[in-house]
């Protein structure tokens, strides 16, 4: 023993305790206060919208119960197509979603799959398994490539980029027989939590316009989200699919690392970032998921998760049940809201009491480090610096560019700036030991998941903020974003309305190559509490 190092030690645990305590405290002071300035600027200044009801029943159904109505003859893919176009003219002035459309060009495409069903309505090419998604509109994030679209990202210097061919996963959703509609809003370089950028504006969210519709694929929540379309196709490298569609209350999937490709999208990512980001759905109809991954990860990955045609639905007995209500006692992310903590409850309940099955809530302390573990994987992961991509491939001055923000003179938004700032800092040595963390704390999520188990977890602590007011929660974002480093598949489930007429859900994460559990979850959640709740 060394009784030197000893006290050294101690007087270290002491000061990291006083550190946090002074922390915890600074924090529990600030979040509260900021969150009543802006409750009472937007309150008294702004004034709040919603998106109208949907004007047509064909704008509340699947994509899977319109591709069949096409199918059978009982409505026309124009009709359908042109009723989400009618629905996305109608309420872009309230949440600006959309940043490029395509509308005349899908409804030429609509009436060609009515003239082929038309003159040979019995050919297997039309089938269920060979399009499930004939004659369905669709909507796409800008970041995705789509022949003629823009590619902007939100970046100035990307304005004037037409794409000239489609990105794998558009190919594949067009081979499905879905007609894209649109490309929407996402945040600058697609790395920020709220979808706003120098290029399009700010997208507000259908359910109270003075709130976010989250980020970076948040033009395509509040599309989908909005009731403009059934399904859209999104990307998620730290929350991206998943916090729009809890923002929106629809469902969204992030897949299990390396299942979705991610070519054709701009930024793409590289080396180690392969393994944290994915494209991927969100939808209105939970019966929707499946057959989208399916499409979207192609026949090779669907065998290896076991969700092709031919494989068997996952027995729901042999599932087990894990919950936990929150993180842990992390400072950094706000304290999750009751409405949340509830949800996640009722959601372990119904499952225990209805369907028998054993739930068990739990505690994963490392958890609580969640934002410390993805910024430090991201680090390593061997990704292009943010600033160089903000330069157009050259390192943009962030100290120049703030000072530029500051009088209004700057093409970037805050938030791109300040992680342009930010990634300068660290310490390699402190990355490498968090990310030791980070891989332990995924073989404690193996042992405990194994091959049945599906963790309960909020999937956002708080309902959609008001716009601007991320800044002031930076890190409520790893709640999702752990699950990207951990490479584990988790789908965004919503659970109804909180007293402030906000959509709040929970997000299910099953082990790798799982995705068929938390994808039948969210099938069985929805049948018990509705799912999403139409605008």
């Amino acid at each position: 023993a060394n009784p030197s190092a000893a006290s050294r030690d101690s007087r270290v645990g002491l000061s990291d305790r006083l550190i946090s305590m002074v922390m915890r405290v600074l924090l529990g002071t600030i979040r509260p206060l900021t969150g009543i300035c802006f409750e009472i600027v937007y309150r008294l200044f702004v004034k709040r919208r919603r998106v109208p009801p949907l004007e047509s029943p064909l704008l509340g159904m699947s994509a899977v119960a319109l591709a069949d109505a096409i199918r059978r003859r009982e409505v026309t893919s124009e009709a359908v197509v042109r009723a989400s176009i009618d629905r996305m003219r109608l309420v872009h002035p309230i949440i600006n979603a959309v940043v490029w459309e395509r509308y005349e060009a899908a409804l030429q495409d609509a009436r060609r799959v009515d003239a082929m069903l038309d003159s040979d309505p019995d050919n297997p090419e039309w089938s269920r398994e060979a399009k499930p998604f004939l004659g369905v509109p669709a909507t796409v994030k800008e970041a995705f490539g789509l022949v003629g679209g823009t590619q902007s990202v939100g970046l100035w210097l990307r304005t004037s980029i037409r794409s000239e061919r489609d990105a794998v996963c558009v190919e594949r959703m067009k081979s499905a027989g879905c007609i894209p509609l649109c490309l929407t809003n996402v945040s600058e370089l697609c790395m920020w939590w709220e979808s706003h950028n120098r290029v399009n504006g700010i997208t507000g969210n259908p359910y109270d316009s003075r709130r976010i519709a989250g980020g970076s694929s948040g033009g395509e929540g509040a599309n989908v989200g909005a009731g403009c379309a059934p399904v859209g196709l999104g990307s998620d490298i730290g929350g991206s699919i998943r916090m729009p569609a809890f923002f929106n209350g629809v469902f969204g999937h992030k897949a299990t690392a390396y299942m979705i490709p991610n070519a054709g999208q701009y930024p793409d990512a590289i080396a180690e970032g392969r393994y944290f980001m994915l494209s991927g759905p969100i939808v209105s109809h939970a019966e929707d998921l499946l057959p989208m991954v399916r499409l979207m990860a192609g026949p090779e990955n669907s065998a290896r998760l076991l969700i092709r045609p031919s494989d068997p639905r996952p027995d729901v007995k042999r599932l087990k049940i894990y919950y936990m209500e929150d993180s842990g006692d992390s400072i950094w992310c706000s304290p999750v809201e009751p409405r949340i903590r509830e949800c996640i409850r009722q959601a372990a309940e119904h499952l225990r009491a209805d369907l028998g099955l054993p739930v068990q809530k739990v505690q994963l302390r490392k958890l609580r480090l969640s934002p410390h573990l993805w910024s430090s994987k991201m680090k390593l992961s061997g990704e292009e610096r943010f600033a160089v991509q903000m330069g157009g491939g050259v390192k943009l001055n962030c100290y120049l560019e703030l000072i530029k923000w500051c009088l209004l003179r700057s093409h970037h938004t805050l938030p791109a700036i300040g992680l342009g700032l930010f990634e300068q800092f660290g310490s390699e040595n402190l990355d490498r030991r968090l990310a030791a963390i980070c891989d332990q704390l995924k073989a404690e999520m193996e042992e405990l998941l194994g091959d049945d188990g599906v963790l309960l977890y909020p999937a956002h602590p708080t309902s959609a903020p008001y716009h601007h007011q991320p800044l002031t929660l930076l890190f409520n974002f790893a709640y999702t974003g752990i699950f990207n480093v951990l490479g584990l598949p988790a789908t965004s489930i919503p659970m109804g309305l909180d007293h402030k007429g906000m959509p709040i859900g929970l997000q299910a994460v099953a082990n790798m190559h799982n995705d068929r559990y938390t994808l039948l979850l969210a099938e069985l959640l929805e049948n018990k509490f509705g799912g999403w709740v139409r605008p």
